[in-house]
């Protein structure tokens, strides 16, 4: 099985400082994100009786898609000596243009669920190129806070919020594929496609909150540690597997990241403004909401 996914961001921002404690932001975003999948899933049914021929099921199916897309992020900040507050809130992603090619082979042999009358052997093939794309971000929003204690060590709490987003067509192709013994389309059809296409892929997302929690503990002016705890909740709203659909079979772990420690360098330059650059020793996790 080969299964890529990529997905590049390319962000403009800016920001503005309205007063000595507010500003406000926003960010013009363009995601561009590539899918390759490939697989082949074969499975055979073992009669009880050496008189009873096997049945097989064979599966084939490739295919690869790009998208662009847009999202606007706003967001606004509280600054005070103590105590910083950030929101920023992002609108459901506009699709922008894109295109996939897909090939699938779809073959039964000795079915017991076809209909009475019909070959039990049945082979479905098809192929299509150049199929426009449409991929959805969800609506989020995101809060964070900041206190800094006595001891010039800072708590940070954040949490982000993903709506769901309802069962949509990635893409679909209207090209029938050819069937032999043609007469047994329908009955396929009716048992493995029922309401989709034969070169379709579907995805869908479920609601999903994710929340951290960390300890900043300032070494030097400069130089200063961060722990802490976060979670990364799954976006997969389905266990199931259809073989049917051209969606891929995805992992419904949760994640729960309980230690994680970052080394980090500040900087503040004549104008007060503070720039900071941190480092992970952990690779990161992909994104999973």
């Amino acid at each position: 099985m080969i299964y890529i996914i990529k997905e590049t961001w390319i962000n403009s921002a800016n920001s503005y400082r309205l007063s000595e404690h507010f500003s406000y932001g926003f960010t013009f975003i363009i995601a561009i994100r590539t899918q390759t999948y490939a697989n082949y899933i074969g499975s055979k049914l073992i009669p009880f009786s050496t008189t009873e021929e096997l049945s097989r099921f064979d599966s084939r199916i490739r295919y690869n898609y790009w998208n662009v897309k847009g999202l606007v992020r706003l967001s606004m900040a509280l600054d005070y000596e103590r105590f910083r507050f950030g929101w920023t809130i992002t609108p459901p992603s506009l699709n922008l243009f894109g295109r996939a090619s897909v090939k699938r082979e779809f073959a039964l042999v000795n079915n017991p669920n076809m209909r009475n009358n019909f070959p039990a052997d049945a082979i479905l093939t098809s192929n299509a190129d150049k199929i426009k794309t449409i991929h959805k971000y969800p609506l989020s929003t995101a809060l964070g806070t900041s206190v800094k204690l006595k001891n010039n060590d800072s708590l940070h709490f954040s949490t982000e919020l993903f709506l769901g987003i309802n069962k949509y067509k990635v893409f679909s192709s209207d090209i029938e594929p050819v069937a032999f013994p043609t007469a047994v389309f329908d009955s396929i059809a009716d048992i493995y496609f029922t309401d989709i296409n034969f070169l379709e892929l579907s995805e869908q997302a479920k609601f999903v909150i994710n929340f951290s929690i960390g300890y900043e503990n300032f070494l030097t002016e400069k130089w200063g540690l961060l722990t802490g705890f976060c979670t990364d909740f799954n976006f997969n709203s389905s266990d199931d597997f259809d073989l049917g659909e051209l969606r891929p079979y995805y992992s419904s772990w949760d994640i729960y990241l309980l230690i994680r420690w970052y080394l980090g360098y500040y900087k503040r330059p004549k104008n007060n403004h503070r720039f900071g650059s941190w480092a992970n020793t952990k690779n990161p996790d992909p994104s999973t909401a």
